[in-house]
């Protein structure tokens, strides 16, 4: 019995579309050929600048490359490329250049008169640009395809390239076979088994394949073109890109870009367009259906992760409403979204006692103008070292995780008791793997047990040994200052009562607050000191839409909203900031120093119902500033209450995101996450408070963007962000303290150490040596990645003219010092007998080296009222602790010869405080008694 076979011919789809003519135009060509050129569509001039900004953006990767000079054109100075010389990576397509081509005006004229709208969106489909002739890459050979599956009938895709360079005969270019858009139809019907249809939108050709469009008359065109000229081709052509011949000197430079209707898109592909253009990543030739997100890591040809990937464009383009609507982001049917407000996705009334502000006409015009991140003409060596940053930092914890399993795998440690002379030393944890199972009592300076290294490596553990009060325990601190408890300051801080917020005359509510202090003539000064000394440091809100608040605080009833708190909380900054005649006394009840008008927001933000239910942005924001203004008057305990608050409001709202309409308002959240991460881990690294989260939120988003104004403020803030994070990791590669272990002072030097505390001391060294070297090394790359306008020279004379170069030098410095502290103990608790290795010498001297340049950097800094001061003190006098320690280490005393003339400027710095701080006038007491004694015990000091 015979059996017969079928073949079901898979689903079609089938397009309603097509173009119908005769139009007596470039449309005509398209429809009866497969291909167009729209002449001039872009000004030649200005295709031609597009490839400039091109070929700038190619040779940030390497300054060897050098376009005139053909022998430098090789793979390991470029950027990784496909074998067909198109770039998808590194952000590029969301460059500036590649925006600001994509939406010139006829180009976008040209895809509306295909599709009869001008409701488009677009792909974010590659930049291409081919070197001829390159030595290392031998020219690929024809790829006849069609972009669009045998399944999809009729005209679904219009291909897109806009043309920056010439394309002559020699030159690379579009390859065409005219008119093969009216025959692939035919040719899969006739020619192939329908059940080898695929679902995919590319369909290569073999050479017999080929022949067949030959045998019907069509033959291979290559499209020559100009700067300037617009490429267009229906995605049944058959087409590829044509390679330069050996007599071509042209670097074909063209940016690939298709457009449909809008209203042709899915919830879906929207969905995903928004995931690629918020992640900066690239998609195929479909702008409308299909959206494959490209993925956004590049790999070397190894298949290691490229150092020089890019996570944001090197130059952020305007992201105007008409953008975000090209991308797909913004519907064209959505109306201009508030910048004060996200919806909360429960629609929940604002628990405010006034209606949500109704703005006026005019708010389109600011939303447009006023908060986008601009990046026009900053030059490419400053983002591409800030590009490198973010990757510089995204390397350490793995760096320092293989360090530490090579040591671990590398020491021999039999278990043993430990009666060691370190075993009461400071715990100075280290390993990151927590994997690696040791006989913990083979150790004594160094303890195994850290999560460093795991997915919570940027976190400050709990009871790390970092802060200052952690040196109590030592002896030689103690032999100088006497016993006291490792939370002694915190405790003074805590008892200390905040009565400057209630004292009399000072307004409890803003309806109390006399209306002289709200004039313009009294409020603008303050505006402009907050600028200068706040904003500058911390400049999470664009000066304009600051600007644009007060002008309509002026014009709205004044009653108590988060909108009127955030306005006094900025007035109270200004004028803490300001630095009057009597800017010590802190909370002086003449100067006020800003109470008068942080007081009733205070009181309101501390409202449970308006921090735990208020959806409004500006919410997280009043609380940051607060927080900084409480810095500014040596209120640690308060400040970090409240940027704890602040900095769960935000996670709140960033996990939110999904009902956001605007990249801006997404922004601006992604900047107060970044601030809030900076003061929260100060004082986690002072204090034991519990963490918020904000570290492992922030180890998820982008660096803040980079705004076109204040260009060195934005600098130095993502310079600040990113040693936050290396500090963490040194908190935790070798400060962290397990659960079980107590933090000891050491015994005295002169125990005597048994053969198993040698062992011990053996393979904690090779560890600190391993680490150290390791965290130091990452410190110098942070510094030597800082671009040029902000980077400071480090030498031993630091000025005050520089206010941004001290700020930069003391975090190094301080990060420098805590880096090569454990070091400088283990050095001093080691018997006078014994030989240092030399690697923990040579951390002593940058360890004594570090306290000194800080201790010069903090005291200039300490001169004026600033939000980092009550910390700064705090490290300033643990830098006093580490050279008291040194001066009394005879091994170590020569290191530290200006040692009384640094304790003179310590003492003087903080004693302008004293009067007015208890934290301080203890400080100072502490101070002194060293002085005094090392004197003694140290002869010359």
């Amino acid at each position: 019995m015979a059996t017969t076979t079928t073949t079901t011919t898979p689903p079609l789809n089938k397009s309603s579309f097509e173009l119908s003519g005769p139009y007596g135009d470039w449309r005509d060509d398209l429809h009866n050929q497969g291909y167009a050129i729209i002449k001039n569509a872009i000004d030649p001039e200005r295709a031609q600048s597009y490839q400039r900004k091109a070929l700038d953006w190619l040779m940030s990767f390497n300054t060897a490359l050098d376009l005139d000079n053909p022998s430098t054109w090789t793979k390991d100075n470029l950027p990784v490329q496909s074998k067909v010389n198109t770039f998808n990576g590194y952000s590029v397509t969301h460059e500036k250049f590649m925006w600001d081509a994509r939406m010139e005006p006829k180009i976008l004229e040209a895809f509306a008169r295909i599709w009869g709208t001008d409701k488009l969106l677009v792909s974010f489909d590659a930049l291409n640009i081919t070197l001829p002739k390159r030595e290392d890459k031998p020219a690929q050979k024809p790829w006849p395809h069609v972009d669009q599956s045998p399944l999809r009938r009729g005209l679904h895709c219009i291909q897109g390239i806009i043309n920056l360079s010439h394309a002559g005969p020699e030159d690379g270019s579009l390859m065409v076979f005219p008119r093969s858009n009216t025959a692939t139809e035919r040719f899969f019907d006739t020619e192939t088994d329908p059940s080898s249809w695929e679902q995919k939108d590319i369909r290569l050709f073999s050479e017999e394949e080929i022949q067949w469009f030959e045998d019907h008359g069509m033959k291979p065109f290559k499209v020559l073109a100009e700067p300037g000229d617009l490429i267009m081709w229906d995605s049944r052509t058959v087409h590829w890109g044509g390679e330069p011949t050996v007599n071509s000197k042209t670097i074909r430079t063209v940016i690939y870009a298709s457009y449909a209707p809008f209203e042709l898109a899915t919830e879906e592909s929207l969905k995903r367009k928004k995931e690629a253009f918020e992640s900066y990543r690239a998609t195929t030739h479909w702008p409308h259906e299909n959206i494959v997100v490209r993925d956004g890591v590049v790999h070397l040809p190894d298949g290691k992760v490229d150092p020089r990937n890019r996570y944001v464009p090197l130059e952020m383009p305007e992201h105007t409403d008409r953008l975000l609507q090209l991308a797909g982001v913004k519907s064209y049917r959505e109306p201009l979204t508030s910048i004060f407000r996200i919806p909360h996705k429960s629609n929940m009334k604002s628990f405010e006692s006034r209606p949500p502000v109704d703005y006026p006409r005019k708010r389109a015009s600011i939303a447009c103008n006023f908060c986008r991140h601009r990046v026009q003409d900053i030059p490419a060596e400053i983002l591409l070292r800030l590009t490198h940053l973010e990757t510089l930092i995204e390397q350490q914890k793995d760096a320092i995780t293989e360090l530490s399993a090579r040591v671990g795998s590398s020491s021999d440690h039999p278990g043993r008791s430990t009666s060691s002379i370190y075993s009461s030393q400071p715990k100075y944890d280290w390993d990151p793997s927590p994997e690696h199972v040791y006989d913990k009592s083979s150790f004594g300076l160094f303890s195994p047990e850290n999560t460093y290294g795991n997915e919570y490596a940027c976190t400050i553990p709990l009871g790390h040994h970092t802060p200052t009060g952690s040196l109590f325990a030592l002896d030689r601190v103690k032999n100088l200052v006497g016993d006291y408890p490792q939370d002694f300051f915190k405790q003074i801080e805590k008892k200390r009562p905040f009565n400057s917020i209630q004292v009399a005359g000072i307004p409890q509510a803003f309806e109390q607050i006399d209306v002289s202090r709200l004039h313009p003539q009294v409020t603008k000064p303050l505006i402009t000191e907050f600028l200068q000394h706040v904003h500058a440091f911390f400049p999470i809100v664009e000066p304009q839409l600051l600007h644009m608040l007060f002008d309509t605080f002026s014009t709205y009833t004044k009653v108590n909203s988060i909108q009127t708190s955030l306005y006094l909380v900025i007035l109270a900054l200004g004028k803490a900031s300001s630095n009057p005649q009597r800017i010590f006394d802190i909370e002086a009840d003449k100067d006020l120093s800003g109470m008068e008008y942080f007081a009733s927001a205070y009181h309101y933000l501390n409202n449970p119902l308006i921090t735990s239910f208020t959806a409004d942005h500006l919410l997280p924001l009043a609380l940051f500033y607060g927080s900084l203004y409480l810095r500014h008057i040596g209120r640690p305990i308060q400040a970090w209450q409240m940027i704890r608050d602040a900095s769960g409001s935000v996670q709140i709202m960033i996990s939110e995101l999904h009902d956001m309409n605007t990249h801006e308002e997404r922004a601006s959240l992604y900047r107060i996450a970044w601030g809030c991460f900076i003061l929260e881990c100060d004082d986690l690294a002072e204090f034991h408070f519990p963490s918020s989260g904000i570290e492992l939120l922030v180890d998820r988003l982008p660096f803040p963007r980079i705004s076109e104004d204040s260009r060195n403020s934005h600098l130095v803030f993502l310079a600040m962000c990113s040693i936050r994070k290396l500090l963490n990791r040194v908190h935790s590669a070798l400060y962290a303290k397990p659960d079980q272990e107590n933090f000891h002072a050491s015994p005295p030097p002169q125990h005597t150490s048994d053969t198993s505390s040698v062992t011990t001391q053996k393979h904690s060294i090779t560890s600190l040596k391993t680490i150290s070297e390791e965290l130091d090394r990452q410190l110098e790359d942070w510094f030597g990645s800082l671009p040029n306008p902000i980077r400071p020279t480090l030498g031993n004379s630091i000025s005050a003219e520089k206010p941004y170069d001290t700020y930069i030098l003391a975090r190094y410095y301080a990060t420098k010092h805590i880096i090569c502290r454990p070091s400088l103990v283990f050095a001093a608790h080691t018997q006078g007998s014994t030989v240092l290795p030399e690697f923990v010498f040579a951390n002593c001297k940058k360890c004594v080296d570090s306290c000194r340049k800080f201790i010069w950097a903090a005291s200039l800094l300490m001169r004026q009222r600033t939000h980092s001061n009550w910390h700064r003190m705090q490290a300033m006098l643990a830098a006093i602790f580490t050279l008291s320690t040194a001066k009394t280490t005879p091994a170590l005393e020569a290191l530290v010869p200006d040692f009384d003339e640094l304790m003179k400027e310590a003492i003087q710095c903080i004693e302008l405080w004293a009067q007015h701080c208890e934290t301080a006038d203890t400080v100072v007491s502490m101070l002194k008694t060293i002085r005094q004694k090392v004197r003694v015990l140290v002869r010359g000091a």
